[in-house]
């Protein structure tokens, strides 16, 4: 999706702005993907921090180095999202949303991965 997206806002003429228009989208606080599929997309290093991806489908996103700090995470699909490095991130957090064994957390919340219920 931020592949097309990115694409569908690029041109191949020069263009007079100082940015990437999908930079200025990320800029924009708080970011609001609920109920998104945005399904193995990479968000790496982006600043999510308040963003809003209640009931959103996040499988297999790459969030890697990503800051989630007061993400809102309620009814997230995170199976097999790539949580590593990710700053900011609370079990709090994570209680709310749908994650599995395949969810690579970031080393801090790892300990506590053996709570985590079957699902």
């Amino acid at each position: 999706m931020l592949k097309l997206l990115r694409r569908l806002l690029r041109t191949d003429h020069p263009v007079e702005t100082p940015s990437d228009p999908l930079d200025e989208f990320f800029r924009m606080r708080p970011l609001d993907l609920h109920g998104a599929n945005i399904h193995g997309t990479s968000l790496t290093h982006t600043d999510l921090r308040d963003a809003n991806f209640v009931g959103a489908d996040c499988s297999g996103v790459d969030f890697t180095g990503a800051d989630m700090k007061g993400a809102k995470l309620d009814g997230t699909i995170l199976i097999g999202a790539i949580l590593r490095d990710v700053a900011n991130l609370t079990w709090e957090q994570l209680d709310r949303a749908i994650i599995d064994e395949t969810t690579v957390l970031p080393d801090y919340l790892r300990y506590r991965r053996a709570r985590v219920p079957a699902q």
